[in-house]
């Protein structure tokens, strides 16, 4: 099933938290920009060169699009997407709940720590220092991601001191 646009600005939080993998759940591959091959070339041997790539890696892969209102935006080339898949607009189950009776896995797959967003935050100002287009929204869903699991770690040890 597909959602078409305008996403609603909780789906895109969610569609934007699950493209660079800080929403907690399994890792699903990012919708990506068909475009985002442009200017690698190989040599002979099969060997990329990507140092003129047109699309960068960002949010973690080549080419990683971003959600918006009015749809997928690629910051790198004028690529449009106005639908997603519904499954990747709806909040997942984390891992961490999913294997609590694991807590090895549950650590290694499901604990997002707020830290870990910022070299994708410090990607994403830099993108939208430059007016790419839905760089600053992608920021911004960051951002809220942080906050949000600031104030859950700061919950945790509250639990804990208890």
């Amino acid at each position: 099933m597909k959602i078409n646009t305008p996403f609603t600005p909780a789906q895109v939080q969610v569609l934007n938290e699950r493209q660079v993998h800080v929403d907690g759940s399994i890792p699903i591959h990012p919708s990506t920009c068909p475009n985002r091959g442009d200017g690698i070339t190989y040599d002979a041997a099969g060997n990329a060169d990507d140092t003129v790539a047109i699309h960068g890696t960002e949010g973690g892969d080549r080419g990683v699009l971003i959600a918006t209102e009015i749809g997928w935006v690629c910051p790198h080339c004028d690529y449009r997407q106005d639908w997603a898949h519904a499954a990747m607009a709806e909040r997942p189950v984390p891992v961490g709940e999913m294997f609590k009776d694991f807590p090895t896995i549950a650590e290694i797959y499901g604990a997002v720590r707020p830290e870990e967003l910022n070299p994708l935050i410090v990607n994403y100002r830099a993108q939208a220092a430059q007016g790419r287009p839905g760089a600053e929204v992608m920021w911004f869903c960051l951002e809220l991601r942080r906050m949000t699991l600031a104030g859950n770690m700061s919950h945790r040890v509250e639990e804990v001191e208890r």
